[in-house]
C-alpha cells in the first residue's frame, strides 16, 4: 500500500535508520571515527568505563547516503535502484522487525 511506501521512505530519510543499515552492511568498519581524543579513551578504559561511539550511527548513515549518491552519479539510476533493492531494503526490513520486537 502507498501508506507503507510513504512510511518506508520517511524511515529511510533518517540518518540513524540509514546508519543501522550501514552498520549491518559493515560500513562502520571502514570509517575512521573517534569522537574523543586518544588520551580520554585510554583513561576511560583504565577506569572501566564503556565509551559509546556517539554519533557513529548518523555518520555511517551519511556515508551510506553518499555511497548511494556516488553509485547514482557514476553508474546511473538503474544501478542505484538495484543497489537499494538488493542491499538497503532487505536490511531495512530486518531493522524494522527488530525495532518492533523490542
Amino acid at each position: 500500500p502507498s501508506s507503507e511506501l510513504l512510511e518506508t521512505v520517511k524511515e529511510l530519510k533518517d540518518d540513524d535508520a540509514l546508519g543501522s543499515i550501514g552498520t549491518e552492511l559493515g560500513l562502520n568498519k571502514l570509517i575512521r571515527f573517534l569522537p574523543i581524543n586518544h588520551i580520554q579513551l585510554q583513561e576511560a578504559k583504565k577506569n572501566g568505563q564503556l565509551i559509546m561511539r556517539s554519533g557513529e550511527t548518523s555518520v555511517t548513515g551519511g556515508v551510506l547516503l553518499a555511497l548511494i549518491g556516488a553509485i547514482y552519479h557514476e553508474k546511473g539510476a538503474l544501478t542505484a535502484k538495484n543497489f537499494i533493492h538488493t542491499f538497503i531494503l532487505p536490511k531495512h526490513r530486518v531493522c524494522m522487525e527488530l525495532r518492533r520486537d523490542k
